[in-house]
């Protein structure tokens, strides 16, 4: 949970950076994230303005600089004067640090946390990304002296993690029979923001398809582990599909000798992989070679997943992984996929926490397979961003169907615009017109849905 303080006046010491654009250091060195604050040049000025409000955003952590990315873009276009404050590479204390709202980031951090707790002291916005995590015991005890004066809002990252929120909110006020959690307000926005021409690598780590190419190029975006996203069901089906049908996926089969363990998997993980006498190796048809499927797994990697043997060619595998990039490498090998597969594992990230991959894909303006179902919690998915298909259809069913130039709407006999409209939570960027926009439009109609969120939020703590 991250913490953004509100005031009339200055009310954090220290010496801020003050930033045009954000560079922030990552785990990786030499790594950095750069965020474009520039104004959208379609942008118009008729929104709600603050004067006189001061703003001090404190991040402590190293790992939230896409969010925190977000969170100044926003504070940009709406033109309010904000500090921003975090933790230096040297690791010395220039003034607050934007910390993790969680109690146990707070530790060491004691003499910022006591001003905000004061009865005279701004109000806080409390950022939360693990919203299953609302409500211990430790949490609640330093949240609630905010909260007992009104001083309190919560800000999560998407409507499905707001409305999630809140009922947990709403049911702390009803265990704890205390009326101060009835005052806490909860927003959402979306984490995106603009990333300039001049942060992409001199080398691209992957070269995107031609123009009018069939889709040929997907992701997966998070950290490789079973757990979060839905790998060995998603391997299982791609390579039964490329067995039963290599053509389509653009490869045809050759018989070759089985290795005793996978070329992938570190050999100290081979032990149970049983020895065949032989095995399908897929090599591109002839000709064809930028139009095979490749499957990218883009995200911290330790190697438990095991991908088959016969996706891991050492000449042509059809999955690639790609574990430590750097973060121009990230947003422009993402911008080189054909679409990005959400490939969920269980049901959180549809119904709290929201994930980094929807505005990942977004700002690096590549399609998102996206369903109904995940249209009803990233309401801010639309028009170019994303390639709507049938819940009911998996996302390798689905690019098989795409593939082979067919509609999955009309293959499982469902009409696509009764399932938009159908929706109880979709946002004007579902709009049947929508789909016409370009990626400029689109990413406007996002910057101003965020920016009529945040004048929301800052007309309940700052009315004027």
């Amino acid at each position: 949970m991250a913490v953004l303080v509100l005031a009339t006046q200055t009310i954090l010491s220290g010496t801020p950076d003050r930033l045009t654009h954000l560079n922030c250091s990552s785990s990786s060195p030499g790594t950095q994230l750069t965020v474009d604050l520039r104004h959208h040049d379609s942008l118009p000025r008729s929104f709600k303005s603050f004067p006189g409000i001061k703003l001090a955003v404190i991040e402590q952590t190293r790992y939230h600089e896409e969010v925190i990315g977000g969170v100044l873009s926003i504070l940009h276009d709406m033109e309010l004067d904000y500090d921003f404050y975090r933790e230096h590479e040297s690791n010395t204390r220039r003034g607050p640090q934007l910390t993790q709202g969680d109690a146990k980031f707070w530790k060491g951090w004691q003499e910022v946390l006591d001003p905000l707790q004061q009865s005279e002291g701004p109000h806080v916005v409390c950022l939360y990304h693990e919203i299953e995590g609302f409500g211990r015991s430790e949490d609640v005890d330093m949240l609630a002296p905010i909260a007992l004066h009104g001083r309190l809002s919560l800000l999560s990252l998407g409507q499905h993690s707001a409305t999630h929120l809140h009922k947990k909110v709403l049911k702390l006020a009803a265990e704890t029979r205390d009326r101060r959690w009835e005052t806490v307000s909860v927003s959402h926005f979306a984490p995106v923001f603009r990333i300039p021409d001049t942060a992409r690598p001199e080398t691209p780590v992957v070269l995107p398809s031609p123009a009018g190419s069939i889709l040929s190029k997907a992701a997966i975006l998070g950290r490789v582990q079973q757990e979060s996203l839905d790998y060995s069901g998603i391997f299982a089906e791609l390579l039964s599909n490329i067995q039963n049908n290599p053509n389509l996926w653009g490869y045809r089969s050759i018989t070759v000798p089985s290795t005793l363990s996978s070329p992938d998997v570190d050999d100290d993980q081979s032990v149970n992989i049983v020895p065949q006498a032989s095995r399908q190796r897929f090599v591109p048809l002839d000709g064809r070679l930028d139009s095979r499927f490749t499957l990218h797994l883009v995200g911290k990697d330790d190697r438990k997943v095991r991908i088959p043997e016969e996706l891991a060619d050492d000449e042509f595998p059809i999955v690639v992984r790609h574990p430590e990039l750097q973060y121009d490498q990230f947003y422009d090998l993402i911008g080189a996929m054909d679409i990005v597969l959400p490939a969920f594992s269980t049901y959180h990230y549809l119904d709290s926490r929201s994930s980094a991959a929807i505005p990942a894909a977004i700002m690096a303006q590549t399609r998102i397979l996206a369903s109904p179902l995940l249209l009803e919690s990233y309401t801010y998915v639309g028009g170019p961003a994303m390639c709507l298909v049938p819940t009911s259809l998996s996302p390798i069913a689905a690019i098989a169907l795409l593939r082979a130039s067919k509609d999955p709407w009309e293959e499982l006999s469902l009409d696509r615009n009764n399932a938009i409209s159908a929706s109880s939570s979709m946002l004007r960027l579902q709009s049947p017109l929508l789909p016409d926009y370009d990626w400029e439009g689109y990413q406007t109609e996002v910057a101003l849905m965020n920016i009529e969120s945040w004048a929301t939020l800052l007309s309940r703590v700052v009315p004027y």
